[in-house]
């Protein structure tokens, strides 16, 4: 199931492709693991449980107040999980995919720390919110695996344009210097999943 089928569900909608689906149907579709890829080993585990953290956010009204307030034009004071917080939005263009990934990938690397506390998903926390937020706000998400010189890291990608994506734009919020399509130094072949 693609993060837009999962937004869809969550907003009590549920038409997918040509066809219309109930939303119980769709929800058994729901895979496993989502895979794109092949992988192998305890990877499918890990996926897994931040595809579950991730439906989760998008199931999450608060949430969905979150990633509004993150590319929204003001300031708001925003709760989530009991963790209250006043975001300052980055005042995107409506419909602006680009904005309002780089947006949501600044605000998930500045505030890492309480990513845990928002949306649980182990080591993964930050990468599961960050494609949590981007799915809330209309942006297809997939989460790529990708071996590094540490070992296997996740990270999200956004489709970029929000409708029909055409390419893939990094939003890796574990690197120490945040930079919207800046995608980290590989040392092997990446694996994408549904976000």
């Amino acid at each position: 199931m693609t993060t837009g089928e999962r937004v869809l569900i969550a907003l009590g909608v549920a038409a997918v492709g040509v066809g219309v689906v109930g939303v119980a149907a769709l929800a058994r579709k729901r895979s496993a693991t989502g895979a794109l890829g092949a992988a192998g080993g305890a990877t499918p585990q890990r996926i897994g449980i931040m595809q579950d953290a991730i439906w989760d956010g998008v199931r999450n009204p608060q949430l969905r107040e979150l990633a509004l307030a993150v590319t929204g034009n003001d300031t708001r004071t925003v709760t989530v999980n009991k963790r209250t917080m006043t975001v300052q939005g980055a005042a995107c263009p409506p419909r602006d995919g680009r904005c309002e990934s780089d947006a949501v990938g600044r605000w998930v690397a500045l505030n890492r720390a309480v990513a845990p506390a928002l949306l649980p998903s182990g080591t993964d926390s930050p990468a599961a919110l960050a494609c949590a937020l981007l799915s809330l706000n209309g942006i297809t998400c997939r989460l790529r695996l990708a071996p590094s010189k540490t070992g296997q890291r996740v990270y999200s990608m956004a489709g970029i344009p929000k409708n029909r994506p055409t390419s893939w734009s990094a939003v890796d919020v574990d690197a120490s210097t945040y930079r919207f399509g800046t995608e980290p130094a590989l040392t092997g072949q990446s694996e994408d999943f549904d976000g």
